[in-house]
């Protein structure tokens, strides 16, 4: 692979090529297949991830091999636009569907109609204006609803009739004024939590001691809030209970847990150690959806063991102390309302490997923010306010030169390393060394406005498919046309030196205008340009 993206990567000054105008070009899961790209199963979950992969059509999942099989389908960030009927009728086990972030304007209930046993359906940072009434209808067993930042103006008051499992749906960041009568009447008998204002205006005092006695009446016990997370692993869930304050907690402190979950409660304030004399060492905590704005100084009892803490969408203006948590590896706050970022935020985690700070109001990035943090792998600090107000430098420890970086690679990384006004970054381990690029990359395309083709070509060869596409999504629709054809000419370089099938080859081929096979003829190795001069003979 290394040898095929040097064939890329030496270059000369190219003449500007702007006129080209490419016929818009499509990426679907049956390319995927067809270049042997399809991303595995986990095995251990069951969960198939096609993130972040560029797709812009599904065809070809519904032939996906092993779709009884998964249980969770991740498609987020992936320009979509839409999920045609049909098209997971195959998936009949999926009980998590994540359709995040790829321009949905409007859901076809068909689409869902063959997943009957579908618990968990995200649909945030979308384009959707309205629902159709029947879309949770089409899903009987659904517990999760994610809506947040959508166009949403009103919800249908018949929307929620049909399913009475709903524990949780998601609603902010929509131009939803007030939620129907006959909605908050449904939600507060099912006990179902919302982060809708007239929900939470409405919300009465509910503590854990209240709700192990509601439990008692059940003829349940503790144990029963105990879930298996994993093999060997269980959580206290107690999310999505409509939950207002801890008290009580220390009748659960006997449980053999691993995993605390108090998302989706409507808890403003965590009592100094309230999660100490728990019996095993808790790895995780979950506090996302509630409405907090401080954390205490330390968690007692589970200082020594936190892996991961995660506080999204709550009320925090600053990052909490951290320094307790000395074997922390994942901490997420996205969504609150941080402002400033202290150049010693992270000083005493050093295990830290990711760090999500996304959709806050960050408006500057102290340059020392992660020194010291060598595992780091990544940073989002996307949809914030950083701009070029104010100059800050790349972290060193992402833009560090290998020895065995080409020289594309060493040039991309010099460029980097001197950009300001950057929006995200994301910290990509390659061969045990970190290597950066940009998450939202707007900050790279200035960049890129007055190169070549070739020189393009020579600038983002280096990096991951996946980022590679992310780059052509935030470019103007100009550059994006541009961006396309190298992307284009790179792919079909890597696919015709690797394989030897005529089908396959002549397919690559045809996928390329004549302007972008000559200079794939130009710019590749000998073997590349000798299997297509055959094809053509």
């Amino acid at each position: 692979m290394k040898k095929i993206l040097m064939s890329l990567l030496v270059l000369g000054a190219g003449s500007a090529i702007y006129s080209m105008d490419p016929a818009e070009k499509s990426y679907s899961v049956k390319d995927l297949m067809r270049e042997g790209n399809m991303p595995k199963i986990n095995d251990a979950w069951k969960e198939l991830d096609l993130q972040k992969l560029g797709l812009t059509s599904l065809e070809g999942l519904q032939e996906f091999p092993q779709a009884e099989q998964v249980t969770a389908l991740w498609l987020d960030d992936n320009p979509l636009k839409e999920v045609p009927a049909g098209i997971l009728d195959r998936f009949v086990n999926l009980e998590k569907l994540s359709l995040q972030h790829i321009s949905l304007d409007k859901i076809d209930p068909q689409a869902l109609v063959s997943l009957s046993k579908l618990k968990e359906l995200y649909l945030s940072d979308n384009n959707l204006t309205e629902l159709p009434v029947d879309l949770v209808g089409s899903a009987p067993c659904l517990e999760v609803l994610y809506l947040e930042r959508n166009a949403l103006r009103e919800i249908p008051s018949t929307l929620f009739n049909i399913n009475s499992l709903l524990k949780t749906v998601l609603l902010k960041g929509n131009q939803i004024p007030e939620l129907p009568p006959e909605v908050i009447e449904r939600f507060k008998k099912q006990s179902t939590y919302t982060d809708h204002p007239s929900i939470i205006q409405r919300v009465k005092e509910y503590s854990i001691a209240q709700l192990l006695e509601d439990l008692r009446k059940e003829g349940k016990v503790p144990a029963d809030l105990v879930e298996p997370s994993g093999p060997n692993l269980f959580v206290l869930n107690l999310s999505s209970l409509g939950l207002t304050s801890l008290e009580g907690i220390e009748a659960l402190k006997g449980l053999e847990v691993y995993d605390i979950d108090l998302s989706n409660n409507y808890i403003s304030h965590i009592p100094e150690g309230c999660f100490s004399g728990f019996r095993e060492c808790i790895l995780w905590l979950h506090l996302d959806g509630n409405q907090l704005r401080v954390l205490p100084k330390e968690l007692v009892g589970i200082n020594v063991s936190l892996f991961e803490l995660t506080i999204r969408d709550n009320q925090f203006t600053e990052l909490p102390d951290l320094t307790p948590y000395r074997k922390l590896s994942d901490f997420d706050a996205t969504g609150n309302k941080i402002m400033q970022l202290k150049p010693n935020s992270f000083a005493g985690n050093s295990n830290l490997t990711t760090i999500y700070l996304q959709r806050n109001k960050i408006e500057a990035y102290p340059p020392s923010l992660l020194d010291g943090l060598d595992r780091l792998e990544e940073l989002d600090l996307s949809h914030n306010l950083l701009g070029n107000k104010e100059a800050y430098q790349l972290p060193t420890v992402g833009v560090s030169v290998d020895a065995q970086d080409s020289e594309g690679m060493r040039a991309m990384k010099e460029a980097l390393a001197s950009l300001k006004g950057h929006r995200g970054l994301i910290f990509e381990p390659q061969d045990g060394v970190p290597s950066l690029s940009v998450l939202s990359m707007r900050a790279f395309l200035p960049m890129l406005q007055g190169m070549s083709l070739e020189e393009i070509i020579a600038m983002i060869a280096p990096l991951p498919k996946k980022l590679r596409d992310s780059l052509i999504e935030s470019a103007p629709e100009v550059l994006r046309r541009i961006l396309r054809s190298a992307n284009a000419i790179i792919d079909a370089n890597r696919i015709i030196a690797t394989t030897y099938d005529k089908g396959i080859l002549l397919a690559t081929i045809k996928k390329l205008s004549p302007q972008e096979l000559q200079l794939l003829l130009k710019m590749s190795s000998g073997e590349v340009a000798s299997k297509v001069k055959q094809l053509n003979d």
